[in-house]
């Protein structure tokens, strides 16, 4: 239900009865000190949401993401958000990079006003929306970038299991050196996984391993 019990101690005490037929040693300390044991009452107060797993997606939206290409992506970034949506202890965060990179969702319903960069809550056909329109391809391919934004939120996250997906086409150079961000990852217990379309995927299995890198070679497919 969302909430426990506290006990907290009441206020007022009142003055012990010094007179009866017997003296019980246990009302000692109410007569030394003229105050009965306070009462402990009971209040329920709301508790925080469990999340159990905090998911950030990583999309690339540079240049090169024209065309068929934006379209998986925005079709990814959708669905995977849709097919997460009543799984209540899942948390889901969207980055979009292209030079530089930017927040498109901060927590699952809230995203970011693109104008005051502020957090505002949506509905769900809201939020559909706004991930497909931040998902336009432009700018600079960055992908260091975006992993680091995607590590600087899950360092507040108290989840059990983090995880980053980076969706991208293009080279791993940018504005941080990769490697050391994927050393980030690791000491911050932060599981990285990476779909390159049409990439590299040795130079992707270099830096993240085999089990963590994937290709999508056909985009039709």
């Amino acid at each position: 239900l969302g909430r426990k019990l506290v006990f907290r101690r009441a206020t007022r005490a009142s003055r012990p009865a010094e007179t009866g037929r017997r003296l019980s040693l246990r009302r000692l300390p109410e007569l030394l000190t003229h105050e009965r044991p306070r009462i402990w009452q009971a209040s329920a107060v709301p508790t925080a949401r469990h999340v159990e797993c905090h998911l950030v997606g990583v999309f690339d939206r540079s240049g090169s993401m024209s065309g068929e290409k934006e379209k998986l992506c925005r079709m990814t970034a959708c669905t995977l958000y849709m097919a997460l949506e009543y799984l209540p202890k899942i948390d889901v965060a969207y980055f979009g990079f292209g030079s530089p990179a930017f927040p498109i969702l901060t927590r699952r319903g809230w995203a970011v006003d693109p104008i005051s960069g502020t957090d505002i809550q949506l509905g769900r056909d809201d939020v559909i929306h706004h991930i497909a329109a931040c998902l336009t391809a432009s700018g600079n391919n960055d992908v260091p970038d975006g992993l680091h934004q995607a590590l600087d939120l899950l360092d507040t996250s108290r989840a059990r299991r983090k995880v980053v997906v980076i969706v991208n086409d293009g080279d791993l150079g940018g504005k941080y050196d990769l490697a050391t961000e994927i050393a980030r990852s690791h000491r911050a217990n932060t599981d990285v996984v990476m779909v390159g379309i049409g990439t590299n995927r040795d130079t992707m299995v270099e830096v993240l391993g085999e089990t963590n890198s994937f290709v999508i070679t056909d985009v039709a497919e």
